[in-house]
């Protein structure tokens, strides 16, 4: 198990605390583990036997020796119009957003 799946299942075993509560605390800290997992599984790569990207969605991908750009579809297929290649495991590209650090 990976350091990032270890941690979303400690606070996964949190939630059900927080979910039937009514208090506002309790809501803001349900929302931070929210947003926790959610950051922690779009840092995370991803082994192509575990499940593939949706199809055509950009991701960085690895091909055991080389990081690149690559979408899925019918196959791995990378930006300089590579098609076939071989794909060891991916992650989602997390877009930049200005104001975020």
């Amino acid at each position: 198990m990976t350091k990032e799946e270890e941690a979303i299942k400690i606070i996964k075993k949190e939630l059900p605390e927080y979910k039937d509560t009514l208090s506002v605390y309790a809501k803001k800290r349900k929302k931070a583990f929210d947003m926790a997992i959610k950051a922690l599984e779009q840092q995370r790569w991803v082994p192509v036997s575990e499940r593939l990207p949706n199809q055509l969605e950009d991701v960085l991908a690895f091909d055991g020796s080389n990081y690149f750009v690559a979408w899925y579809y019918d196959g791995w297929k990378t930006i300089n119009n590579d098609f076939d290649v071989s794909v060891m495991a991916w992650m989602p590209i997390i877009p930049y957003k200005e104001g975020e650090e």
